[in-house]
């Protein structure tokens, strides 16, 4: 092999060796294994996908953590709505139990009538909270609110869905199905009222429960979302942080090759040098 190749392949070597030792540096210096594609192409995408199911899962917890508030701001309106049965059923029995009764006309008849048809009213509008959508979602009358209904929901990876169905618990036929009552309301339609007011209780009661049924694998699927979030945290740490003891061993190594490749430039030189004296 003629001097001129040699030298060739001693300089290609001491090229590729710094190319690596600037890589190693990189590594020591951010503690990070790869910073481009260019890196190591097939464990840039792995790191990639690691990447985006952390952010993925992250995102679909943090989702969930909007949808259980909505779901507790349901329940809480539920409860509300309960007292609210209870308080007019109270109102309807002390015009008929009351010695002497409240007859039609009177006033104080008129005023317990007023005050059932009040908390009518406070039931339609507590079962479309403003601030919060989803309770909004699953409360509210899908013929007055648009977009109420089912709620279908994300809750895993790679778009796994469940659906928190709808509970309806306004005043309205589809919901408990409560109607007002006029001033002139009779003995018999006050009657009527209230066996219909017992029956609402019971339906409130039992979407409730409907809700909770739904809402309790919500509290699994966070936990299994971040068992999943952690592996995939630690794996991207896994693929991307550099052993730094392996490292600086390696970086040892390529100055050692450095300086032989050095060592060999110079005696070729040298060679060279003796051999055109010679000459």
């Amino acid at each position: 092999m003629s001097s001129i190749k040699t030298e060739n392949i001693i300089l290609f070597n001491l090229n590729r060796t710094a190319n690596i030792m600037d890589s190693l540096t990189y590594r020591l210096s951010t503690g990070k294994k790869i910073n481009s594609s260019k890196d190591d192409p097939c464990t840039w995408v792995t790191s990639l996908s690691s990447h985006s199911a952390f952010n993925c899962l992250d995102s679909v917890n943090s989702s969930l953590n909007m949808i259980a508030t909505n779901i507790r701001i349901a329940d809480a309106t539920m409860d509300t709505i309960g007292n609210y049965l209870d308080t007019m059923i109270s109102q309807l029995e002390m015009i008929i139990s009351n010695y002497p009764p409240c007859p039609p006309g009177s006033p104080e008849r008129a005023e317990l009538l007023k005050n059932f048809n009040f908390l009518h009213q406070q039931i339609d509008q507590v079962t479309s909270p403003p601030d919060h959508e989803g309770a909004k979602k699953i409360m509210s009358d899908p013929s007055v609110v648009a977009g109420a209904g089912d709620w279908e929901i994300i809750v895993g990876e790679h778009g796994v869905r469940k659906t928190i169905h709808s509970q309806q618990v306004h005043t309205g036929p589809t919901g408990l199905n409560i109607s007002e009552l006029p001033e002139s309301a009779t003995d018999s339609e006050i009657i009527d009222a209230l066996k219909n007011l017992k029956s609402a209780k019971d339906t409130l009661e039992q979407r409730r429960l409907g809700l909770a049924t739904d809402a309790a694998s919500i509290p699994r699927w966070q936990e299994h979302n971040k068992r999943m979030a952690n592996f995939h945290r630690n794996r991207t740490e896994r693929i991307e942080n550099a052993n730094i003891a392996e490292v600086a061993a390696q970086i040892r190594i390529g100055e050692l090759k450095h300086a032989l490749n050095i060592e060999m430039i110079r005696s070729i030189t040298k060679a060279r040098s003796q051999l055109i004296e010679l000459l």
